[in-house]
C-alpha cells in the first residue's frame, strides 16, 4: 500500500462526517443559537440526522471500495469476504 493511499484513507474518514453535516441543525442554531427546537423540528432534525449517517456511511464504503481496487491488498486480506457462521470472523485478528 502506497503512502498516499494511506493518507487520503486518513483524511477523507474525518471529512466525510464533517461535510455531511445536518441542515436544519445547522440553520436552527444559526438563526436561534441555543434556544431548545420544538418538538416537530426535532422530528426533522432526527430524521436528517439518520439520512447524514447513511450518507456518510455510504461514502466511505464507497471509497473504501475505491481504494482497494488501486491497492494490492485483496478484500480477502481484509476479511471482507472471510463470512463464517453467518457473521464475519474478525477474532482470529484480534487473538
Amino acid at each position: 500500500m502506497s503512502p498516499n493511499t494511506l493518507i487520503r484513507a486518513l483524511f477523507i474518514y474525518p471529512l466525510v462526517y464533517l461535510l455531511t453535516l445536518n441542515p436544519i441543525r445547522f440553520r436552527w442554531g444559526f438563526r436561534k443559537s441555543l434556544t431548545p427546537m420544538p418538538p416537530e423540528v426535532q422530528e426533522h432534525a432526527e430524521a436528517a440526522d439518520r439520512l447524514a449517517l447513511l450518507t456518510a456511511r455510504l461514502i466511505l464504503v464507497v471509497t473504501v471500495v475505491l481504494l482497494m481496487r488501486g491497492s494490492r491488498i485483496s478484500s480477502y486480506d481484509l476479511s471482507l469476504l472471510k463470512i463464517g457462521n453467518s457473521r464475519l470472523r474478525w477474532e482470529s485478528y484480534l487473538a
